[in-house]
């Protein structure tokens, strides 16, 4: 089910302008941030490993 919203949403990318396009995927990126929590924490664990040196706001 994943895959076939992912083809989707980028068979409908490939009709909008770029700019368009960047807007869609900055609003999509949003929510999904929202609602994967379990997979946020691994990004957020994994940005803070690789990065040590940074900032906790430049992570």
């Amino acid at each position: 089910m994943k895959a076939f919203i992912f083809i989707t949403i980028l068979r409908i990318s490939q009709l909008l302008s770029l700019a368009n396009s960047r807007r869609v995927a900055r609003f999509l990126g949003r929510i999904s941030w929202q609602f994967a929590h379990k997979n946020r924490q691994v990004a957020l664990t994994n940005i803070s490993r690789c990065f040590p040196e940074l900032s906790h706001e430049e992570q």
